[in-house]
């Protein structure tokens, strides 16, 4: 799993789970193929209930 630190804080987040949450993709390892063949399009299932919104 691929993390990235928050701001200046000493959080580290999951990139992965920041895109599932913020895409409504129910399954993350749906989301991890999906960034892992960027040459496809993404044809996984999208829940916009699970979204969030911005």
């Amino acid at each position: 799993m691929q993390t990235k630190r928050l701001g200046r804080t000493d959080v580290d987040i999951s990139i992965v789970g920041v895109g599932t949450a913020f895409l409504g993709i129910p399954e993350v390892n749906d989301a991890a193929q999906a960034y892992a063949d960027m040459s496809q399009p993404f044809a996984g299932r999208v829940d916009r209930e699970l979204g969030v919104e911005a």
